[in-house]
């Protein structure tokens, strides 16, 4: 009974063991969301062939709202280099 359940741990580590793991994206360090103004976002038209928005209301003051709206946009970057391939760019509107 032992043996078995040597074999099928042996067996369970050898597939668990992989060369390739999931390629997850990583935050490069490269601030590429755009706060949009009227100005740039007709500048940001022209550069770019599609753009996606993230409209969100104004940040409160308290610590919560200032930390979910920096996760917000570091989201936002990570995911940027996926869309970059489709020359596309995130933007992020402010009521």
């Amino acid at each position: 009974m032992r043996c078995l359940w040597l074999v099928l741990a042996a067996v369970s580590l050898a597939l668990a063991w992989a060369e390739e793991g999931i390629d997850i994206p990583e935050y490069d360090g490269v601030d590429r969301v755009l706060h949009l103004s009227l100005k740039n976002y007709k500048q940001a038209l022209k550069k770019f062939d599609i753009i996606c928005l993230y409209y969100h209301e104004p940040i409160e003051d308290d610590k919560i709202s200032q930390k979910q709206f920096e996760w917000d946009e570091l989201t936002l970057e990570v995911a940027f280099p996926l869309w970059e391939m489709k020359d596309q760019t995130p933007g992020r509107i402010t009521e």
